[in-house]
């Protein structure tokens, strides 16, 4: 039977950051869970608001599940992590990282 550990990561009034750089705080995460990274899709999700910074989103599909970033710079830049995994993972090892890069003011982790 499968056991599958999820972590969820909702945080508010983020320190905004590009594709490139959320891109490259995914390869650390993959890392950190030290999966086997299958495909991945990112994108710069173009905003409708003039003069707003564009949201991002990042996929990745891994051999063991599937990571999902998504950034909301005009919602007081909320980002949400969300991770996937049928094996375990360092959940605090991931919220001190994602803490670090993003310095958020408030954040909410969900470990299910």
């Amino acid at each position: 039977m499968i056991t599958m550990h999820r972590l969820i990561i909702e945080a508010w009034q983020c320190k905004r950051h590009g594709l490139k750089e959320c891109s490259d705080f995914i390869t650390e995460v993959i890392n950190t869970l030290k999966t086997h990274e299958i495909g991945r899709l990112q994108f710069n999700i173009t905003n409708k608001i003039p003069g707003a910074k564009p949201g991002i989103t990042i996929n990745v599909v891994f051999l063991e599940s599937h990571l999902a970033l998504h950034t909301w710079p005009e919602e007081n830049s909320f980002v949400d992590l969300e991770i996937s995994s049928c094996k375990e993972f360092p959940v605090e090892k991931l919220h001190k990282g994602f803490q670090l890069f993003f310095n958020p003011s408030r954040i909410l982790v969900k470990e299910i």
